[in-house]
């Protein structure tokens, strides 16, 4: 188990919220076929911000050297960690595939999607993946979050218990 400092549990929790919050906007939009609204425009551009963090990181494991004047950082390495999970879940990365090409794509699909501020500017099989992904990656950082907060119970109770034990 790994400890997660504040901020790095409030770090998973705000991707969390904002991966939640682009695929309810991803889906109504296919649901419904209409124009995003504003507040989901800011919504996907942060997605694109979330996207980029996915791609330096994925780039830094795959041995980039940076020359573009990019600086990974420790946010990037663990947000690429959030999004290789993902992608593996989904099944969307394969040997002959690097984790930053399928992440560039995604990317592309979603800029694509706020510029144009319409999901049918994309294919309805692109609109499913870029949905898919975001759905997993809320899923997934949702169970890390609860799965810490249980360790954190069970590491206090045994905390408590082994106080009560001391004094008695």
């Amino acid at each position: 188990m790994s400890l997660l400092t504040i901020s790095e549990k409030s770090r998973t929790r705000s991707y969390g919220l904002l991966s939640s919050r682009i695929s309810q906007a991803l889906t109504e939009a296919c649901r419904v076929k209409r124009q995003f609204t504003e507040e989901e425009i800011d919504v996907l551009k942060e997605g694109l911000e979330l996207l980029n963090k996915f791609i330096i990181g994925s780039r830094l494991v795959e041995g980039d050297d940076f020359k573009d004047g990019l600086r990974p950082t420790a946010d990037t390495l663990r947000a690429y960690r959030y999004a290789l999970t993902t992608l593996t879940m989904l099944e969307d990365v394969h040997q002959d595939n690097e984790v930053s090409s399928v992440l560039v794509t995604l990317r592309q699909m979603l800029s694509d999607v706020v510029t144009a501020k319409t999901i049918q500017v994309i294919k309805i099989e692109e609109a499913t993946m870029l949905r898919e992904f975001f759905t997993v990656l809320a899923t997934a950082l949702c169970d890390d979050l609860v799965r810490l907060r249980l360790e954190g119970r069970a590491a206090g109770q045994s905390v408590n218990h082994l106080s009560h034990s001391v004094r008695t």
